[in-house]
């Protein structure tokens, strides 16, 4: 649409500091604890729990969350609760459950490539692990729970005046995710 812009994608499971490292905007899909930045959400998302047919296959399946402080969990080190993962019940009850494993990483993908492994139970981003799910490759576990809510933000630091292209960009964004909104909520379909 605009050929004329160029952009610096910086990528990676890292944070960084908008205001000291000089970016115009961050995407992020939790909220930063830094409150002097502006913070547009784009999407809601949620995430979920899944192992593969291998895990089950050596593993008795977990019949209830409580169940996960005893297997094998695998970590996002930036998860915002830790290692702690709350559930919604049906009930409306709010279930917190401390889980341990092998691997605490900061990387997504890493943990994903392992739970295709099957070595061990991931809460991933339900956008993430939609097509395994999908195919079958991931099995999601404890469809009647709830984990938390989180947005994908648009963050940028708070100047007086933000240029064109960012709030051009970040208007762009929205749009987009609007239209993907029913793809990025697929897999709680009947939870």
């Amino acid at each position: 649409m605009y050929p004329s812009v160029s952009l610096e994608l910086v990528t990676g499971e890292h944070s960084v500091d908008l205001i000291e490292d000089g970016y115009d905007l961050a995407l992020r899909t939790v909220t930063p604890p830094d409150s002097g930045l502006i913070i547009r959400s784009l999407t809601p998302w949620r995430q979920v729990v899944c192992c593969s047919p291998s895990y089950l296959a050596r593993h008795d399946a977990p019949r209830h969350p409580s169940d996960l402080a005893e297997r094998n969990c695998l970590q996002y080190q930036f998860f915002p609760s830790g290692n702690e993962w709350r559930f919604e019940a049906p009930s409306g009850e709010i279930l917190a459950v401390r889980v341990g494993g092998n691997v605490v990483t900061t990387s997504a993908d890493l943990l994903r490539s392992l739970a295709l492994d099957g070595i061990g139970i991931l809460v991933a981003p339900s956008f993430f692990v939609a097509d395994d799910i999908a195919g079958g490759t991931l099995l999601r576990l404890f469809e009647e729970y709830k984990l938390a809510e989180f947005a994908i933000n648009a963050i940028y630091p708070h100047r007086r005046y933000v240029s064109a292209k960012v709030r051009t960009l970040i208007d762009l964004l929205v749009e987009r995710m609007n239209d993907h909104r029913e793809w990025m909520q697929q897999v709680h379909v009947g939870s």
